[in-house]
Protein backbone atom coordinates (compact mmCIF):
# COMPACT_ATOMS: atom_id res chain seq x y z
CA UNK A 1 0.00 0.00 0.00
CA UNK A 2 2.78 2.41 0.92
CA UNK A 3 4.69 1.51 -2.27
CA UNK A 4 1.62 2.35 -4.37
CA UNK A 5 1.28 5.73 -2.67
CA UNK A 6 4.99 6.46 -3.22
CA UNK A 7 4.69 5.49 -6.92
CA UNK A 8 1.70 7.82 -7.35
CA UNK A 9 3.50 10.70 -5.62
CA UNK A 10 6.68 10.07 -7.66
CA UNK A 11 4.71 10.00 -10.91
CA UNK A 12 2.94 13.23 -9.98
CA UNK A 13 6.27 14.95 -9.26
CA UNK A 14 7.71 13.81 -12.60
CA UNK A 15 4.57 15.06 -14.37
CA UNK A 16 4.87 18.50 -12.71
CA UNK A 17 8.58 18.76 -13.62
CA UNK A 18 7.84 17.90 -17.27
CA UNK A 19 5.06 20.51 -17.37
CA UNK A 20 7.39 23.16 -15.94
CA UNK A 21 9.93 22.37 -18.64
CA UNK A 22 7.68 22.26 -21.71
CA UNK A 23 4.96 24.84 -20.98
CA UNK A 24 5.67 28.18 -22.70
CA UNK A 25 6.55 31.11 -20.48
CA UNK A 26 4.30 34.11 -21.08
CA UNK A 27 6.74 36.48 -19.34
CA UNK A 28 7.99 38.80 -22.08
CA UNK A 29 9.72 41.12 -19.58
CA UNK A 30 12.50 38.55 -18.95
CA UNK A 31 13.43 38.36 -22.63
CA UNK A 32 16.53 40.21 -23.81
CA UNK A 33 16.23 43.50 -25.62
CA UNK A 34 16.15 43.09 -29.39
CA UNK A 35 19.59 44.68 -29.86
CA UNK A 36 21.08 42.20 -27.38
CA UNK A 37 19.45 39.31 -29.30
CA UNK A 38 21.29 40.33 -32.45
CA UNK A 39 24.62 40.32 -30.59
CA UNK A 40 23.91 36.84 -29.20
CA UNK A 41 23.02 35.57 -32.69
CA UNK A 42 26.29 36.98 -34.10
CA UNK A 43 28.30 35.08 -31.49
CA UNK A 44 26.48 31.87 -32.40
CA UNK A 45 27.20 32.40 -36.10
CA UNK A 46 30.94 32.53 -35.38
CA UNK A 47 30.78 29.19 -33.56
CA UNK A 48 28.71 27.75 -36.42
CA UNK A 49 31.37 28.65 -38.98
CA UNK A 50 33.99 26.75 -37.00
CA UNK A 51 31.99 23.51 -37.19
CA UNK A 52 30.36 23.98 -40.60
CA UNK A 53 32.32 21.30 -42.47
CA UNK A 54 31.87 18.77 -39.66
CA UNK A 55 28.12 19.42 -39.66
CA UNK A 56 27.84 19.12 -43.46
CA UNK A 57 29.55 15.72 -43.31
CA UNK A 58 27.13 14.48 -40.65
CA UNK A 59 24.11 15.64 -42.69
CA UNK A 60 25.23 13.28 -45.42
CA UNK A 61 24.79 10.48 -42.86
CA UNK A 62 20.98 10.95 -42.90
CA UNK A 63 20.73 12.56 -39.47
CA UNK A 64 17.92 14.90 -40.60
CA UNK A 65 14.39 13.86 -39.65
CA UNK A 66 11.16 15.10 -41.26
CA UNK A 67 8.60 16.40 -38.79
CA UNK A 68 4.95 15.25 -38.87
CA UNK A 69 2.46 17.89 -40.08
CA UNK A 70 0.59 17.93 -36.76
CA UNK A 71 3.86 18.77 -34.97
CA UNK A 72 4.51 21.66 -37.35
CA UNK A 73 0.98 22.94 -36.67
CA UNK A 74 1.64 22.67 -32.93
CA UNK A 75 4.98 24.46 -33.34
CA UNK A 76 3.32 27.26 -35.32
CA UNK A 77 0.64 27.62 -32.63
CA UNK A 78 3.33 29.25 -30.46
CA UNK A 79 4.09 31.99 -33.02
CA UNK A 80 3.33 35.47 -31.71
CA UNK A 81 3.29 37.35 -35.04
CA UNK A 82 0.28 37.27 -37.36
CA UNK A 83 0.85 35.90 -40.85
CA UNK A 84 4.12 34.15 -40.00
CA UNK A 85 4.60 30.43 -40.73
CA UNK A 86 7.52 28.01 -40.47
CA UNK A 87 8.80 26.09 -43.51
CA UNK A 88 11.55 23.54 -44.07
CA UNK A 89 11.11 22.09 -40.59
CA UNK A 90 13.64 19.37 -39.74
CA UNK A 91 14.78 17.61 -36.57
CA UNK A 92 17.97 15.99 -35.33
CA UNK A 93 18.14 13.57 -32.41
CA UNK A 94 20.58 14.82 -29.78
CA UNK A 95 23.49 12.52 -29.00
CA UNK A 96 24.57 14.48 -25.94
CA UNK A 97 21.00 14.77 -24.61
CA UNK A 98 19.37 11.56 -25.89
CA UNK A 99 15.98 12.50 -24.48
CA UNK A 100 15.77 15.55 -26.78
CA UNK A 101 15.49 16.48 -30.43
CA UNK A 102 16.60 19.80 -31.89
CA UNK A 103 14.18 21.25 -34.44
CA UNK A 104 14.76 24.07 -36.93
CA UNK A 105 12.65 25.83 -39.51
CA UNK A 106 12.68 29.01 -41.57
CA UNK A 107 10.25 31.79 -40.70
CA UNK A 108 8.16 33.03 -43.60
CA UNK A 109 5.76 35.95 -43.65
CA UNK A 110 5.43 39.72 -44.02
CA UNK A 111 8.86 41.35 -43.80
CA UNK A 112 10.64 37.99 -43.56
CA UNK A 113 12.41 35.87 -46.12
CA UNK A 114 16.17 35.63 -45.60
CA UNK A 115 17.83 32.38 -44.52
CA UNK A 116 19.07 34.08 -41.35
CA UNK A 117 15.54 33.80 -39.93
CA UNK A 118 15.91 30.17 -38.92
CA UNK A 119 14.35 29.33 -35.58
CA UNK A 120 15.72 26.51 -33.42
CA UNK A 121 13.79 24.63 -30.74
CA UNK A 122 14.26 21.60 -28.52
CA UNK A 123 11.62 19.02 -27.63
CA UNK A 124 11.48 15.66 -25.95
CA UNK A 125 8.87 14.35 -28.40
CA UNK A 126 8.59 15.39 -32.06
CA UNK A 127 5.17 13.72 -32.34
CA UNK A 128 3.45 15.53 -29.45
CA UNK A 129 5.35 18.82 -29.27
CA UNK A 130 6.01 20.93 -26.23
CA UNK A 131 8.83 23.09 -27.52
CA UNK A 132 11.61 25.15 -25.95
CA UNK A 133 13.09 28.09 -27.88
CA UNK A 134 16.83 27.70 -28.36
CA UNK A 135 17.97 30.74 -30.37
CA UNK A 136 17.21 34.46 -30.08
CA UNK A 137 14.96 34.63 -33.15
CA UNK A 138 12.82 31.76 -31.79
CA UNK A 139 12.42 33.73 -28.56
CA UNK A 140 11.47 36.85 -30.50
CA UNK A 141 8.81 35.26 -32.73
CA UNK A 142 7.29 32.62 -30.41
CA UNK A 143 5.85 32.22 -26.96
CA UNK A 144 7.70 28.96 -26.33
CA UNK A 145 9.87 28.64 -23.21
CA UNK A 146 13.30 30.26 -23.06
CA UNK A 147 15.79 27.39 -23.56
CA UNK A 148 18.96 29.22 -22.52
CA UNK A 149 17.29 30.19 -19.23
CA UNK A 150 15.72 26.75 -18.66
CA UNK A 151 17.18 24.13 -16.38
CA UNK A 152 18.65 22.47 -19.49
CA UNK A 153 20.54 25.59 -20.65
CA UNK A 154 19.96 24.90 -24.36
CA UNK A 155 22.23 26.79 -26.74
CA UNK A 156 22.18 27.33 -30.48
CA UNK A 157 25.93 26.56 -30.50
CA UNK A 158 25.34 22.92 -29.50
CA UNK A 159 26.40 20.37 -32.11
CA UNK A 160 22.86 19.17 -32.89
CA UNK A 161 21.47 22.72 -33.00
CA UNK A 162 24.05 23.59 -35.64
CA UNK A 163 23.34 20.35 -37.47
CA UNK A 164 19.55 20.87 -37.57
CA UNK A 165 20.03 24.42 -38.85
CA UNK A 166 22.11 22.98 -41.69
CA UNK A 167 19.38 20.40 -42.38
CA UNK A 168 16.81 23.17 -42.79
CA UNK A 169 19.12 25.26 -44.97
CA UNK A 170 19.77 22.20 -47.14
CA UNK A 171 16.06 21.45 -47.61
CA UNK A 172 15.37 25.08 -48.59
CA UNK A 173 17.94 25.08 -51.43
Amino acid sequence: MIKKILYVIGGFIVFIIILLIIVPTPDIEDRPVKKKEVVVEQKVEKKKDVKKEEVKEEIKNDSCINIPDQSITRLESGLNTAGVTIRGVQAVKSEERPEFYFIAGDLEGPGLGSKSEIVIFATSDIEIGGFISVNAIALEFTEWADGPKSAFKFSSSEKEAIKVRECTEEILK
